[in-house]
């Protein structure tokens, strides 16, 4: 399933803020937690999903030792 472009901009824009404030390390949670906290909750599979897609285009980087992704 797709998200649409508001969506995928949205989650992307949330993981840039964590980085920005200094976030290392990043999991589909902590971005899930930041959208209800600012009450535009998103789906975890969604927000998962998302992840994948920013890996594969190259904007994240997956460590699957510590399963914890980091901004490339």
């Amino acid at each position: 399933m797709a998200l649409d472009k508001y969506t995928s901009d949205q989650i992307k824009a949330e993981i840039g803020k964590l980085a920005d404030e200094g976030r290392a390390t990043l999991r589909p949670s902590d971005v899930l937690t930041r959208l209800r906290e600012l009450g535009s909750p998103i789906g975890a599979w969604n927000i998962r999903a998302e992840f994948t897609r920013l890996t594969r285009a190259g904007f994240l980087e997956f460590d699957e030792e510590t399963a914890y992704w980091r901004v490339k």
